[in-house]
């Protein structure tokens, strides 16, 4: 009973949140991260570019019309996060179900 408590003990430990971003760049899908980083990067530039040209707008068209940009930027920013957040998390559980798989084949083979 005490190494089904050490492994439960092991898989509980939190891994910061720090740690969860560092291993997205390393493995085989370290290219994609640094893509989405790279594509975050460039369209949060232009979202700020957005609002720039928003306060700088002379009529009312061009407004509206920085304003929907700035919105529709906002929403593929925000649609790339939630796509990093997912694969840092996948990453996280197939990292768990690794050691979850490694230790019962230790146990198995003893």
């Amino acid at each position: 009973m005490g190494e089904i408590e050490q492994i439960s003990a092991e898989l509980a430990k939190p891994e910061s949140i720090w740690a969860l971003m560092g291993n997205t760049f390393k493995g085989p899908l370290a290219w994609m991260a640094v893509m989405l980083f790279i594509y975050t990067l460039a369209f949060s530039a232009l979202l700020i570019f957005s609002v720039v040209k928003f306060f700088g707008a002379e009529n009312t068209g061009d407004q509206i019309m920085w304003a929907t940009a700035f919105l529709a930027v906002l929403m593929i920013v925000s649609s790339l996060k939630i796509f990093y957040w997912m694969m840092m998390f996948r990453e996280s559980a197939m990292r768990r179900l690794d050691r979850i798989e490694k230790r019962l084949s230790e146990l198995k083979c003893e």
